[in-house]
């Protein structure tokens, strides 16, 4: 398998726990799940390739192959992640954020599931903030209304609209059993790697948000997206709309413009043979 963490700019702690738990993941993975070789690809997205020094230099690992990717400045998130989903020869491919940590059986248990359910092309996992509660990184279909309580909704008006957030991010259903899920969120998303590819992988006009929205809804065309309840991490990210709501908005508008405000999975056939004729 391969991983790759794309960086701008990230925390160095944060950084530095995500590989402590990758790298202790992949070594369970090899003695438990017959993972035979990984690569991991740290892609340093930042402008003036800083993060190569300031969060890569001594980052080994005895179980894995570790790649640097840099010099390519601030490409975006999706098409970072490009730079190794699209080239790489593994069976499975996993999309991590660099605030991210995951239980040291993660893998192994992603691995058996992807095995178990042929039809899966994508595994979401069960999801932790910091404080042990709830992280939603599986949604349904975004609209126009959820995007604006979610990114500028006042803790009122979020407070009003509780059941339609809640249902948004499947809390409360989300339990010990599998299931099929609409959405993913890039901060992890375990992929099969050939079906990512023949793909394309993310679309590049998303330079930073609804990349994965995007991505996850072209999967549909090949396959299922699976709730792994038995994939463990935490996910330390958040306040997004604080950081980056030019962006939301900016990228919220191109996915409204390519995925309509209907059922987006009705749009898909259409969608699936336009990127194919691209391709």
């Amino acid at each position: 398998m391969s991983v790759s963490i794309v960086t701008y700019f990230s925390d160095d702690q944060w950084f530095k726990s995500t590989c402590a738990a990758l790298f202790a993941a992949l070594a369970h993975a090899r003695a438990h799940a017959g993972l035979v070789s990984a690569d991991v690809y740290l892609i340093d997205n930042s402008d003036d390739g800083s993060d190569t020094a300031a969060l890569f230099t001594g980052v080994t690992c005895s179980v894995a192959q570790i790649h640097i990717i840099n010099g390519h400045g601030n490409v975006g998130y999706g098409v970072g992640h490009n730079l190794s989903l699209l080239e790489t020869k593994a069976d499975y491919h996993l999309v991590l954020n660099p605030d991210v940590t995951m239980r040291r059986n993660a893998i192994t248990q992603a691995m058996t599931l992807m095995a178990s359910r042929k039809d899966a092309v994508c595994l979401t996992p069960n999801a932790r903030d910091p404080q042990g509660g709830f992280a939603s990184l599986c949604k349904r279909q975004v609209t126009p209304r959820i995007l604006g309580l979610r990114a500028f909704g006042s803790e009122q008006m979020r407070a009003r609209a509780k059941a339609k957030l809640d249902a948004y991010e499947y809390r409360g259903e989300l339990g010990n059993a599998s299931k099929e899920v609409l959405t993913a969120s890039g901060a992890f998303m375990f992929l099969n790697a050939k079906v990512a590819q023949a793909l394309g992988g993310f679309d590049p006009r998303f330079f930073l948000h609804f990349e994965d929205v995007d991505f996850s809804l072209r999967l549909h065309a090949r396959g299922k997206i699976v709730y792994a309840p038995e994939v463990i991490v935490v996910h330390a990210g958040g306040n997004a709309s604080a950081k980056h709501g030019k962006h939301i908005l900016v990228n919220g508008a191109k996915y409204f413009l390519k995925w309509g405000l209907g059922d987006p999975l009705k749009r898909l056939p259409t969608i699936h043979r336009a990127n194919r004729r691209v391709a």
